[in-house]
């Protein structure tokens, strides 16, 4: 029975320090957005609200440095979708291009709001959705090419 305890503690142990290692950017405390960055992030989100037919307004969001990944979080609580959140990584959000910011935003409130997992093809050589995990250059220049199918499938989770 003894043996059970130990093995059991050093079990638990192990899982408590590969959450806190793996997943730094769930303990770092989160702050309000600035003033220009809320006035940003509500453009895209009337955006995100108006494409598809949605009201996030309830939804929160904040900034935490987050480190160099992820550039941002949809966090969900089993206690409801009022305690939802979007966490924003602040050290990254000022080294993305407007482009980007939006398909981040648009990405997260995707999770969010939608209920959207991440969408890649791995038959396709291209990004398939926004909700790609990676927001990155190849995202941007694919949906600036054509803007109108990926906001479709977005709002459509075709």
């Amino acid at each position: 029975m003894r043996t059970f305890f130990m093995v059991m503690t050093t079990a638990c142990l192990v899982l408590v320090l590969s959450i806190i290692y793996f997943f730094p950017f769930l303990f770092v405390e989160a702050t309000p957005l600035s003033p220009e960055i809320k006035e940003e992030y509500t453009k895209y989100r009337e955006m995100f609200d108006d494409m598809c037919g949605e009201d996030s307004r309830k939804l929160k969001v904040e900034m935490a440095p987050l480190g160099f990944n992820p550039l941002a979080y949809c966090q969900t609580s089993i206690f409801g979708d009022e305690y939802n959140k979007i966490v924003i990584n602040s050290q990254e959000w000022e080294g993305l291009n407007h482009t980007r910011r939006k398909l981040l935003i648009w990405h997260e409130l995707g999770h969010c709001i939608l209920k959207r997992t991440h969408k890649e093809h791995p038959d396709k050589p291209v990004p398939v959705s926004i909700m790609n995990p990676y927001i990155d250059i190849e995202l941007e220049l694919w949906y600036l090419n054509n803007p109108s199918y990926y906001e479709a499938e977005l709002c459509g989770g075709h």
